[in-house]
């Protein structure tokens, strides 16, 4: 029986604010851990204006394209570009000072770019993300973007010879294997690295991996641990009793609506993508810090889960949980999050649903309440 729930979204927490939870399957691509030890950075940035549509020989708007680059290793004309690809998230200079594309870089004398993708970061084809104006945020916008890109740069003649290898990851591996199919004529080769290649609405194969690493790490015993300790949860909704000590293993500043489907899913979430993003972000010793420190979040396994979730987001008192002000956040703001939910409500699907064998919160988050909180969002 997997242990995890479905979620609508990730988490970013403070004492006493509302949880605002992310996108599913959404990352924010931080720098590799050891780029702190490295020597000052020769990453330069700069801009460079792109077409926003690139279908409609009518439309000349343009926009301004962030990308970064280091020359550090570059042998001279001819030499290799290696392209890291951005996906839905702030490009930073880290990964052109260290990572996989640096060190192959650095064994062919390569000359490093990392380009961001539209409507991302600060790459904004609009200040103002409405549906009218998100209408050119798609895959075959973002793949045509990186072509323009790269016949740009092969244009000065240092790198009219060069061979050109991109590399992603995520999302951004979808991309450069979709950029290799269709301009295989502009790249010799990428590197994709755990790309969701299949547009999936109903992705239960996520939360199985999820629940397989934790098991891998800390074993049966501990696997059985957090399976209670949610069974516990669920159950301690259907009293007041339960309520409370619900309420307080989760540092919950006021009590859930019970009553709400909606904030039911919203709270599922918020358990589910703690573990979920403790694998995805995992770093060498991560999973088995938090194995080791497990017994220590609580008395009860419900405790132990919510101590979990408190140390892993940093919930020092408490905190709320608010489908609607989540709800209210991503349909006025205009930031990654928002861009993100307009691409897989378009595009991927991507809902991170329970895996069918065994999973508790399946009757609460399904397809359709993803799909109910997208209509929420974008009043459709």
């Amino acid at each position: 029986m997997i242990l995890f729930i479905p979620i609508l979204c990730a988490i970013s927490s403070t004492w006493a604010e509302e949880m605002i939870l992310d996108p599913p399957l959404r990352v924010d691509l931080s720098s590799p851990g050891d780029v702190q030890f490295l020597t000052p950075s020769n990453v330069l940035t700069e801009w460079i204006n792109m077409p926003i549509d690139h279908f409609d020989p009518q439309n000349t708007d343009t926009y301004r394209m962030r990308f970064m680059f280091n020359d550090q290793f570059f042998g001279g004309d001819g030499s290799p570009l290696y392209i890291l690809v951005g996906g839905e998230w702030d490009i930073v200079e880290g990964w052109l000072r260290a990572g996989n594309m640096y060190l192959t870089a650095q064994e062919n004398k390569g000359y490093m770019f990392y380009t961001e993708h539209r409507y991302y970061g600060e790459s904004l084809p609009y200040q103002n993300f409405t549906t009218e104006n998100l209408r050119f945020l798609n895959v075959d916008q973002a793949l045509a973007d990186l072509a323009y890109f790269i016949r740009e740069m092969k244009s000065h003649p240092r790198f009219a010879e060069s061979k050109v290898i991109l590399f992603g990851g995520s999302y951004a591996a979808n991309m450069v294997i979709w950029f290799k199919q269709r301009y295989p004529h502009l790249v010799e080769g990428v590197v994709g690295s755990s790309g969701p290649i299949l547009a999936k609405v109903d992705f239960t194969g996520y939360l199985e991996v999820v629940h397989r690493a934790f098991q891998s790490e800390c074993g049966d015993q501990m696997i059985a641990t957090i399976r209670q300790g949610i069974i516990d949860t669920v159950a301690s909704m259907a009293t007041e009793e339960g309520r409370r000590n619900l309420e307080r293993a989760y540092r919950l500043c006021r009590p859930l609506n019970y009553g709400n489907e909606f904030e039911l899913g919203y709270f599922s979430g918020f358990i589910s993508w703690t573990f979920s993003g403790s694998v995805q972000q995992a770093r060498p010793g991560t999973l088995r810090s938090i194995c080791n420190n497990f017994d220590s979040y609580g008395s009860t396994p419900m405790e132990k889960v919510g101590g979990y979730i408190a140390a892993t987001r940093g919930i020092v008192n408490c905190t709320n949980i608010s489908y609607e002000s989540y709800v209210n956040r991503y349909r006025y703001t205009s930031d990654n999050n928002r861009a993100w939910y307009y691409q897989t409500c378009t595009e991927y699907g991507y809902y991170q649903t329970a895996p069918r064998s065994g999973t508790i919160f399946v009757s609460i988050n399904t397809v359709q309440e993803h799909t109910r909180c997208l209509q929420h969002i974008f009043d459709v």
